[in-house]
């Protein structure tokens, strides 16, 4: 597994009697929006469902090539209540995501929303070509972060604004 592409999932500590018990959550799906100017900056949104039989805080984000910066979002927990979330450098090209405050949600499912703007074209990402006798070409290489677990669906919608 690439470490540079692997989200850690951070997991909450349980009471269970005496003896402490972990509990993680599992990750259902991703959906990724990118909206991409003509100069090379991004604005990603990305909306990801967990659900856990015990309690869970937030998780590690990881991998994105250019350098994120977090617009915040929020979580719609069990019961339909909206938390905002916390989002802190963890070093190593790694945000902590979490509920902010300290909260957490559980047992059942929650949808993570949260979203930044990255230069792709700063990091590489987007640039022009012009092949000889050919129009200029746009190069695009970029694609969402890779997650350690199956999904049940990961979608990507790109939208190209002027």
């Amino acid at each position: 597994m690439n470490p540079r592409l692997l989200l850690l999932r951070a997991a909450a500590l349980l009471a269970a009697g005496a003896a402490p018990a972990f509990s993680q959550g599992q990750m259902d799906w991703v959906e990724v929006e990118l909206a991409l100017d003509a100069d090379g900056h991004a604005a990603v949104t990305y909306e990801t469902r967990w659900r856990t039989s015990g309690t869970m805080h937030g998780f590690y984000f990881q991998g994105e090539a250019a350098t994120p910066r977090f617009r915040g979002g929020e979580a719609a927990t069990p019961g339909g209540q909206r938390v905002p979330l916390a989002i802190t450098p963890a070093g190593g090209n790694r945000w902590d995501v979490v509920l902010a405050g300290g909260q957490a949600w559980g047992p059942g499912e929650a949808t993570y929303t949260f979203s930044y703007d990255a230069d792709l074209a700063a990091a590489g990402l987007v640039a022009v070509t012009r092949p000889p006798g050919g129009p200029p070409l746009t190069v695009f290489n970029w694609s969402p972060v890779e997650w350690d677990e199956p999904l049940a669906h990961e979608t990507l919608v790109v939208r190209f604004t002027s």
